[in-house]
């Protein structure tokens, strides 16, 4: 689902990096932002988890168009947008 989600916001015209941790997991995601996006915006696991939570219920309820939403909103959190 990870890599579809990316899939979609590429499309839109956004950069997008998968990340296959668990919604739990906010250090790793974290992590993989900052690789691939080279951000020194400082944001804590708490905040990314609680969207990255949002967008994995969206995913799980077959709403991409609301995923891609809020990974938007995730990317611009984080300073990348």
């Amino acid at each position: 689902m990870a890599e579809q989600v990316c899939d979609e916001i590429k499309k839109a015209g956004g950069e997008a990096a998968p990340d296959f941790s668990s919604v739990l997991d906010g250090d790793a995601i974290v992590k993989t932002a900052k690789d691939a996006f080279g951000t020194e915006k400082e944001i804590t696991p708490e905040d990314l988890q609680s969207k990255m939570s949002e967008i994995n219920d969206l995913s799980k309820a077959n709403e991409p168009a609301q995923a891609i939403d809020q990974s938007m909103k995730v990317l611009k959190l984080m300073g990348l947008t």
